[in-house]
């Protein structure tokens, strides 16, 4: 994820969940988290099914979807 440096500071969290395809960025921001997430799925119908799965099992905690 790209990110303006202005913003650099408000970074609490980042890391990707599912390696090459789905990535988190929590930024705190006037007192209020705000959750970002970046994805890329595999166009394989089966593969798309099983993907999406797997990304909601492994979620950080830290977010309210």
């Amino acid at each position: 994820m790209v990110l303006h440096q202005s913003l650099a500071s408000c970074v609490m969290e980042k890391g990707a969940i599912i390696r090459g395809h789905a990535q988190c960025m929590i930024l705190l921001i006037q007192g209020e988290k705000w959750g970002f997430l970046n994805v890329y799925a595999p166009t394989n119908t089966a593969k798309r099914k099983h993907f999406w799965s797997n990304l909601i099992d492994n979620l950080p905690n830290t977010y309210s979807w």
